[in-house]
């Protein structure tokens, strides 16, 4: 049975004094990361902190995927919804909620910032592969999306596909978003090299030799598709990271009706997260994660540098919506989507 919501009024919920009080928690600065900052006074119903190094005061939501929002409690309706049911279509949300199409758009891509990071380095053996979706420009105004053209030679052109390399050690499949054309040893350096310190033997899936150039000294292992290994656990793991190359196809295509190759990472981040988690949006680990507004103002500027710097594509027709705040926060090189 679905689930009703009430519109939010001025007045917190207890829901929302929950969240305050309870599962937010704040162990530094969420501008310039300092441990060292003190009470300065309240702000409406909850605590002010003011920071001993930038100066800079802050409340326990700044940063979060609460940040900035007028409606939080229907906003934590929301989250409950993505919770229980998983992501559903924005037309769905807008009539669940009564809220306008910009607002459920916006409040899915926070909650997708939330996804807890899990930048796992691999351990002895791992296996690798890639898949491609269709570059997409889905949502981008005055330009016609090249994913829904039909010309077949565009369908079979590199240049018109988002490559995305996935790594396993047979339990969880971590998915990266290498490029748009051609998958080269650079792309696959850029994305593998934090991953294989600790890698003994590397087997690949595919027919790329540009891995062999880049995993270098480590031991590789090449599969070709179509090929039957003795070993059943070993199929067992390249079934299940086939399966979750297929399962990101259908659920992308099919159940979100295509998503901009912008937004690629964070989908992809989610639907493998979900594969082993229960992803909560208002839980401790995913609610405390302050820098989800800055990520999420600043999408723009970390797209336009993976389409100049990482793909054949060329960036056209910037976004014109702007913070002023998007820049207050430092960021970590892995909170950085791509």
């Amino acid at each position: 049975m679905k689930k009703t919501f009430e519109k939010s009024t001025n007045k917190p919920s207890k829901k929302l004094l929950k969240i305050y009080t309870q599962t937010l928690i704040v162990n530094a600065c969420p501008y310039c990361r300092s441990k060292k900052f003190y009470v300065h006074g309240k702000y409406k119903f909850t605590t002010r902190y003011r920071c001993c190094s930038c100066k800079r005061t802050f409340i326990p939501s700044t940063g979060t995927s609460i940040h900035y929002l007028h409606k939080k409690d229907l906003f934590l309706d929301f989250a409950e919804i993505v919770r229980d049911e998983g992501i559903l279509t924005l037309k769905e949300v807008c009539k669940r909620l009564d809220i306008a199409n910009l607002t459920a758009f916006d409040w899915r891509h926070k909650l997708l910032n939330s996804v807890p990071k899990i930048n796992k380095t691999f351990n002895k053996k791992i296996i690798c592969n890639e898949f491609c979706i269709t570059f997409s420009q889905k949502g981008r105004k005055g330009i016609r999306d090249e994913s829904y053209q039909s010309n077949f030679t565009s369908c079979l052109d590199l240049n018109n596909f988002s490559q995305i390399i996935s790594v396993s050690d047979g339990k969880f499949i971590d998915n990266k978003l290498a490029t748009v054309g051609p998958l080269n040893d650079k792309h696959i350096k850029r994305i593998l090299g934090p991953k294989l310190k600790n890698v003994n033997k590397f087997i690949y899936l595919g027919k790329n030799d540009s891995y062999q150039k880049t995993i270098g000294s480590k031991t590789i292992e090449f599969i070709q598709p179509g090929m039957i290994s003795n070993d059943t656990k070993f199929e067992q793991k390249t079934e299940k990271i086939r399966k979750n190359h297929l399962g990101i196809k259908i659920w992308i295509g099919i159940n979100m009706k295509g998503v901009a190759t912008k937004y690629l990472q964070m989908y992809s981040n989610y639907f493998c997260y979900r594969q082993i988690y229960n992803f909560n949006p208002i839980g401790k680990l995913s609610l405390n994660l302050r820098y989800v507004w800055s990520v999420f103002t600043l999408m723009e500027n970390f797209y336009k540098t993976f389409i100049i710097n990482h793909t054949v594509k060329d960036y056209i027709l910037p976004t014109k919506r702007k913070w002023k705040t998007s820049f207050n926060y430092s960021l970590a090189g892995s909170e950085i989507p791509y």
